[in-house]
């Protein structure tokens, strides 16, 4: 039987899709949190800028657009 040989490269795209797939799972459940704080006045009037928020819909956008 012949044996199946997967190069070096291809193995680790592979291994990048699942784990930004994995991850994919779990900003989404923290972006639908995070919808609901970004839309809090408060986060607008925060004096430090704090945007965590935000950022965290950013990577959710930059996941998807990935995969």
């Amino acid at each position: 039987m012949a044996r199946r040989t997967i190069s070096t490269a291809k193995r680790k795209e592979g291994k990048d899709h699942w784990a930004l797939k994995k991850m994919a799972l779990g900003i989404v459940e923290s972006a639908k949190h995070c919808r609901e704080c970004v839309q809090m006045p408060c986060m607008e009037a925060c004096p430090r800028k704090i945007r965590i928020a935000q950022k965290i819909q950013e990577i959710e956008r930059l996941v998807h657009a990935y995969l």
